[in-house]
């Protein structure tokens, strides 16, 4: 649902000030259940110190959990100036796009990690992660001048981030 919330802020034509709001109050949540699952992991220490397989698994899974979402704030940055320079652009549908097909195939990995079964790779991932610097680098030859040259540092800022996030998928 926080992904879907991140990827509304770049559609064109959404009550950009809502959406944040929204982000801000389901930021506020996620923050506590990382704390109370930090809290659990760490303080009880009994997941620590047991060093077993399971014990590292669900570490490293916490661990990358966090970083992800700290991913995702990063997002959001600019995301006004990113849908005033770029709206209705083939580079803002492909965002778009990549944001709502990774929350899709986290709450698939989430349903397979419940049900302890294994879950293949993802060639749309990968299809998302090679194309968006491609489509960045088509949308800078046509579209880079002086006055929107902050908007593709930004631009390319959240294509860097979401490379990242697919290749953690």
């Amino acid at each position: 649902m926080y992904m879907h919330k991140v990827a509304a802020v770049f559609k064109p034509g959404e009550d950009h000030l809502s959406l944040v709001d929204e982000l801000r109050n389901q930021q506020i949540v996620i923050q506590h259940q990382h704390d109370t699952m930090r809290e659990m992991l760490l303080d009880t220490r009994e997941m620590v110190v047991d060093s077993t397989v399971k014990g590292r698994t669900l570490m490293m899974m916490f661990l990358d959990s966090v970083d992800l979402f700290e991913q995702l704030l990063t997002l959001q940055q600019n995301s006004e100036k990113i849908q005033a320079n770029f709206a209705e652009t083939e580079i803002l549908l492909q965002i778009i796009f990549a944001i709502e097909t990774f929350s899709s195939r986290l709450a698939d990995i989430a349903l397979a990690i419940q049900f302890n079964e294994s879950l293949n790779g993802s060639d749309d991932i990968e299809n998302i992660v090679n194309n968006l610097p491609l489509t960045f680098a088509t949308e800078r030859k046509k579209k880079l001048s002086r006055s929107n040259v902050e908007a593709f540092i930004s631009l390319r800022q959240i294509v860097y981030s979401l490379q990242d996030v697919g290749e953690r998928i």
